[in-house]
């Protein structure tokens, strides 16, 4: 396992993050930062029309939800811990940049992958990045290669993962892991087998109010450490850049550490490039005005990249404040230790242990929808209840299996995934800039 370690780590700091960079910031600015300059133009229309999933049909409020459900796990609470532990401070600047670049990939892949208008939609229904790797790449094998390690995502990172990461603070306070994981199969279970309707009604309401739930806990608690907040922040600054080792600090954690954590957690974080928003956009007509449909679903989807990083910055600071910092534990018992610290023995942990179990529910809702779509385009309609069966009955494994096992296949599926996907956007570059002229237009 240390040499399956040590190659994911060679790949990721060598191989993965450099392209990933590279393409973010070429794409970026060939198409004129429009997760700057059409950002709120995307949020009007987001926030104006709040669309609901209409039975099967997908909105583009319901798109954001489901979004924000698959990227808010509790590797987005626990890994901000593992990234103060092992980058630093700085480590959360890092995470920011390598968010707001990457937002790109998000409006790449949705807009390659969405019809352009209700005629085109009504004929394909559904897609993802198989699709413009079958289509537009002439290249099936290509797609077949990308569905087959998204299902391995779905199931580990998407899955089991979650459960493993959920398990051990509910163990800490004497509950049953197999008791917490049985709760989550019965629960996932009930909503997966009413279908898409049920799943998207579910997810719009809960990650609206997890979020707010989650966001005015840790805003307690920075408020309640007020005279903490300036300081901490001076220091992620600081230590992005590598002030404190030249004045002779304490922290001890290197630029390129910082650099190199934060861009790994920044694209976890995000899961941009993974095809999660692809997937989910396709299914949905609801342009912005004077816009093709493929184009405003891109610039919608440029939301939740950007909000996510939010989450993950004031996170990092309720640990800092409440002095847990660089010298933070591994795992989500460090968020349960800031929120016992911060908001009370009794009450704190409590709330952290819904908030997490709320992450890890959503979550795994979400990558079991865009799984089962990767699922249906391999084998057709039949294989929905496979996928279904073996989803749901994997869940209480994620209890039980050694999380160096989970997390060494969640890493190396989502490395191989995020590099097919980025290749095919890549290749499909020429094609994506000529789509996204529209933009560059007056009435833009």
């Amino acid at each position: 396992m240390p040499l399956a370690a040590a190659v994911k780590d060679f790949i990721s700091a060598y191989l993965v993050i450099p392209w990933i960079f590279a393409l973010s910031l070429y794409l970026s600015l060939r198409l004129g930062l429009p997760q700057v300059f059409h950002l709120r133009r995307a949020l009007r229309h987001f926030w104006q029309k709040k669309q609901q999933a209409s039975g099967d049909k997908l909105g583009s409020f319901a798109a954001i939800a489901l979004i924000l459900g698959g990227n808010l796990g509790v590797g987005n609470i626990a890994g901000i811990a593992v990234a103060l532990r092992s980058g630093g401070p700085g480590s959360l600047f890092w995470l920011c940049v390598m968010a707001f670049l990457c937002a790109i990939l998000k409006y790449a892949g949705v807009v390659l992958a969405t019809p352009r208008n209700a005629e085109e939609l009504y004929h394909r229904p559904s897609g993802g990045p198989m699709v413009y790797f079958r289509d537009k790449l002439k290249f099936p094998l290509g797609a077949q290669a990308f569905t087959i390690l998204f299902l391995v995502c779905a199931a580990s990172v998407g899955n089991l993962v979650q459960v493993n990461a959920l398990v051990l603070p509910f163990s800490y306070y004497s509950i049953s892991p197999l008791l917490v994981a049985s709760c989550l199969t019965l629960l996932v279970g009930a909503i997966v087998s009413g279908g898409l309707k049920d799943i998207v009604h579910f997810i719009n309401r809960a990650v609206p109010l997890m979020a707010i739930l989650y966001l005015a806990c840790c805003l307690l608690i920075l408020l309640s450490n007020s005279e903490a907040i300036l300081p901490a922040c001076q220091t992620i600054i600081s230590s992005a850049f590598g002030v404190e080792s030249l004045a002779g600090g304490a922290i001890g954690f290197s630029v390129a550490q910082a650099i190199i954590v934060g861009f790994d957690r920044g694209l976890f974080a995000t899961d941009s490039g993974l095809g999660l928003e692809a997937i989910v956009h396709s299914s949905i007509y609801d342009p912005l005005k004077g816009l093709p449909n493929h184009v405003s679903q891109g610039l919608i989807s440029l939301i939740s990249p950007l909000i996510v990083p939010l989450i993950c910055l004031v996170t990092g600071l309720t640990f800092m404040v409440t002095g847990l910092g660089a010298e933070t534990g591994s795992g989500a018992m460090a968020a349960v230790e800031a929120f016992r610290l911060g908001i009370g023995p009794l009450l704190g942990p409590i709330l952290m242990l819904v908030v997490l179990f709320c992450f890890a529910f959503t979550t795994i809702l979400t990558w079991y929808y865009c799984g089962e779509k990767c699922a249906t385009y391999l084998w057709g309609k039949k294989a929905e209840f496979f996928w279904r069966l073996f989803f749901v009955g994997c869940i209480p494994l994620g209890s039980m299996i050694e999380s160096r096992w989970l997390w060494a296949a969640a890493d190396y599926a989502t490395n191989f995934t995020l590099l097919i996907n980025t290749v095919g956007i890549a290749c499909l570059s020429k094609t994506l800039l000529r789509e996204s002229k529209v933009l560059r237009r007056p009435n833009a």
